[in-house]
């Protein structure tokens, strides 16, 4: 992306480049340097005798599991429930100004992917591990609007909502009938 690109043509290098995600350092989502990172994260786990290794070893394969979801005016576009192993996650949209409110793991993936506002909550087992991948399960099955009426043949026009001064006849009409 713009961003990485950015960095090391300054000169940054090392693990402090690979994290300078902008959503991180106070970009918000809709800022231009942030392009291409909205709804992007990967996690993994790393096994090494040496620290470094194993951080080396997660980085590469979380980047290589990166997933990419939609993401709607900084929050998720419906509520979902994510599982893995024991362990679920519940996840619900927020309205702007709300934050993410949720536990320690599930709200670094959040903070990570750049969502803004949600409200989220671990059911069942609160091992670490689990309820990171359970989040990412939770994530991977969102889909937005456009993409679920394209994938039923519809427009987006067909299923747009009535408007208050429409939905009074026709309710009227039903009542009548």
């Amino acid at each position: 992306n713009k961003r990485y690109r950015y960095l090391i043509e300054t000169g940054a290098t090392g693990l402090s480049c690979a994290f300078d995600l902008p959503t991180q350092i106070g970009y918000d989502s809709d800022h231009p340097m942030a392009e291409g990172e909205i709804g992007k994260v990967g996690v993994a786990i790393g096994k090494a005798n040496q620290v470094q290794f194993a951080v080396s070893k997660a980085e590469s394969q979380a980047r290589r599991s990166t997933i990419k979801f939609p993401v709607e005016q900084g929050t998720i576009p419906h509520e979902i429930i994510g599982k893995f192993g024991s362990a679920s996650v519940w996840m619900k949209p927020a309205a702007p100004g709300t934050g993410v409110i949720a536990g320690a793991g599930v709200r670094l993936i959040l903070e990570a992917a750049g969502i803004k506002n949600i409200l989220a909550k671990s059911l069942g087992s609160n091992n670490a591990c689990n309820l990171a991948y359970a989040t990412i399960e939770a994530l991977k099955l969102l889909k937005n609007k456009d993409a679920v009426l394209s994938k039923r043949g519809k427009a987006v026009a067909e299923k747009a909502p009535l408007k208050a001064e429409e939905a009074a006849p026709a309710a009227a009409e039903a009542g009548a009938a």
